[in-house]
């Protein structure tokens, strides 16, 4: 009990520490910048797309702004399209009436989460080895404990950030898509959310794994950027080249990626579901303990 107190304790000072420093406005503005933004540019393309498929289509001018758009995602021959590109008819199937609102958000916010957070969660580690500000700490925790403390801490961090994005998101479909069905969309994108924060929750033990190889806050920030593109890079080479000599290591070296469980994030049966966020938990976990196991043996 006394480890797991310290686990939360320290938890709970990384939210302090980043309220008192300003720090969490400047990162939860952030989240929310980036979900507005794409999700308004995002809305404007939908609606030119609506506008220019109701001149190419004869229609006289839809009264409910999105209203092609969803007409046109229920269509057969258009799921047909999709799923040539996703090279999943099942998946298709599966988000069956979910709202392209939701999924348009869900998408983006695939994309641009792991960068934010490599922009963000290293630093809280690094400043502290770099000021000594840990020492302090580590005379009375152990030093897992105060690892583990700061995967909580970033982890809630990034679950704030993205509660933060679905509304300003579900604000901007409310305003730009007036006569949609609000509670839907809002639900919708919620659920979204959740299954983005499961998707970053590797990237937060990856990027503060990292993190505890160096003191310089700098280097942090560009290690943890080096490797979430490198996850990127690997998990696309291990598809790409399965056919090659890199069959043998490409299934191991896929599986080690975050990017193996996002297809099943997207799924709708708990059966893809549930394993897919257990698989998360743990690569966090082990990209974390990674950097754990050299910072351990480190004089601080």
């Amino acid at each position: 009990m006394t480890f797991l107190r310290w686990v939360l304790l320290i938890a709970r000072n990384e939210w302090g520490d980043a309220f008192r420093s300003r720090r969490a406005i400047v990162i939860l503005l952030l989240y929310v910048s980036m979900a507005v933004l794409t999700m308004n540019g995002l809305l404007s393309g939908i609606l030119r797309l609506e506008k220019e498929l109701g001149e190419v289509l004869l229609l006289s001018a839809s009264p409910e702004p999105g209203a092609v758009v969803d007409a046109l995602w229920n269509s057969a021959r258009f799921r047909n399209i999709v799923a040539g590109m996703l090279r999943s008819d099942s998946l298709v199937v599966e988000l069956i009436g979910v709202s392209p609102v939701a999924l348009a958000f869900a998408g983006l916010a695939f994309l641009y989460t792991p960068f934010l957070i490599a922009l963000v969660a290293p630093v809280r580690v690094s400043e502290e080895l770099a000021g000594g500000a840990v020492r302090y700490v580590l005379l009375r925790a152990p030093r897992l404990a105060w690892s583990l403390g700061k995967f909580l801490g970033q982890i809630l961090f990034v679950a704030a950030g993205l509660l933060l994005s679905a509304l300003g998101a579900w604000v901007i479909a409310a305003i730009r898509l007036p006569v949609a069905d609000h509670v839907a969309i809002g639900f919708s994108i919620l659920e979204w959310s959740v299954r983005v924060w499961i998707y970053g929750i590797p990237y937060v033990g990856l990027t503060l794994g990292v993190a505890h190889l160096t003191r310089s806050p700098g280097r942090a920030t560009a290690l943890a950027l080096f490797a979430v593109i490198g996850m990127s890079l690997v998990a696309w080479a291990s598809r790409t080249y399965a056919d090659s000599w890199f069959t043998g290591i490409g299934p191991i070296l896929h599986q080690l990626t975050p990017q193996a469980y996002r297809g099943d994030l997207w799924r709708q049966s708990a059966v893809y579901v549930a394993p897919a966020i257990l698989a998360s938990i743990s690569l966090g976990l082990t990209y974390l303990f990674a950097g754990y196991a050299v910072f351990r043996r480190r004089d601080v």
